[in-house]
């Protein structure tokens, strides 16, 4: 049976590589069809590296985010709390397995994202500039806590040695 289920897996994920390959030739296309009236600034690039890594976050790991994650899996209760287990195979195992992992949602994700921010930039840049903040802020606030978290340590220590 697992091996009958790691065949459909491997055919669907087939599937899903073909699409993702089609994706990026239909995004190519859109894009050369703009040959000539694309600008792309190091901001440009900070800007979208800084909110992909948000999006990459929110989606991959966000607990806001959990019940899109939620739609791909089997969810059961057991001792009043809930276990998440993925499906076999199939079109839902397929995009459980995108959300599960940073690396290949970055791509999926990231090709579209890119892909968007050059075909409308207004729009897209408002989105990406709101995701970029969010990620600094992110790393603002994991820099505070492990400031905060190295000043209790060494506060800690010094009251040892007080007594």
């Amino acid at each position: 049976m697992e091996i009958q289920n790691q065949h459909k897996r491997n055919v669907y994920n087939l599937g899903f590589s073909l699409l993702f390959i089609g994706l990026l030739f239909s995004q190519l296309v859109s894009i050369w069809n703009l040959a000539g009236s694309i600008t792309f600034t190091l901001t440009d690039f900070i800007i979208l590296t800084l909110a992909l890594f948000r999006l990459n976050q929110l989606f991959v790991y966000d607990q806001a985010t959990q019940f899109i994650r939620d739609l791909f899996v089997d969810i059961k209760e057991k001792h009043h709390h809930l276990e998440r287990h993925q499906k076999p195979f199939g079109l839902e195992r397929s995009f459980s397995d995108i959300f599960a992992c940073p690396w290949c949602f970055s791509l999926w994700g990231g090709s579209i994202f890119v892909w968007a921010y050059i075909m409308y930039p207004g729009i897209m840049l408002y989105v990406a500039l709101l995701l970029a903040l969010s990620g600094v802020a992110t790393y603002l606030q994991l820099g505070a806590n492990l400031l905060g978290s190295k000043a209790e340590h060494q506060k800690m220590i010094v009251e040892r040695e007080r007594h």
